[in-house]
């Protein structure tokens, strides 16, 4: 019985050591497949953390590009209103600036308005003494000088006449005024 009890084992020993090795290779190819199976795992989560790293650098940079065009467009608006605020505080300078000439351009101008209409008043009053009647004048054909108002002829007196492009009621009050103190003037010509 112990023989058969030995044998029994000894024969389930080589069907066990048989299947053992039955299985080795077995194993051994499900080692092999895990391994392919942790590496494609392996590659797979690389290939994601690549695929997440480069969905995020889009989204980073959009960011960033979103950062520097709103930090633009601050320092834009900042500078904006900065140079606003200059301007309007020059305007109020020049505002300032322009009632005060203002106030001092007045006092000379009613003054000048006074003076003028003394003069005015003297001018009415004062005799025309430098009139000359035409029939008095005899006038040359040689030209003495030519200038902005007219021409200089010789005569038996210095005769001035006034170009006639310029003949206005203002132009010959300026002339009247000239002759006027021209007229003051003594020479014998």
């Amino acid at each position: 019985m112990q023989d058969l009890r030995e044998a029994n084992s000894t024969r389930r020993t080589s069907e066990l050591e048989r299947q053992l090795s039955d299985f080795q290779p077995r194993e051994e190819n499900f080692q092999r497949q895990l391994r392919d199976e942790q590496q494609r795992e392996e590659n797979l989560q690389r290939q994601f953390r690549e695929l997440q790293e480069r969905e995020q650098s889009p989204q980073r940079q959009l960011t960033e590009s979103r950062q520097r065009e709103q930090n633009f467009s601050q320092r834009q608006l900042t500078e904006f209103q900065q140079r606003e605020e200059n301007s309007q505080r020059q305007l109020r300078e020049t505002r300032q600036q322009l009632r005060n000439c203002r106030g001092q351009v007045s006092e000379p101008q009613l003054s000048l308005s006074t003076t003028q209409q003394t003069i005015s008043e003297l001018h009415s009053q004062e005799a025309r003494d430098w009139v000359i009647l035409r029939d008095e004048i005899k006038i040359t054909e040689k030209c003495l000088v030519r200038g902005g108002w007219g021409i200089v002829n010789e005569g038996t007196y210095a005769v001035k006449q006034i170009h006639e492009s310029i003949l206005s009621p203002h132009n010959i009050n300026l002339f009247e005024r000239e002759m006027n103190i021209a007229s003051k003037c003594r020479h014998p010509h």
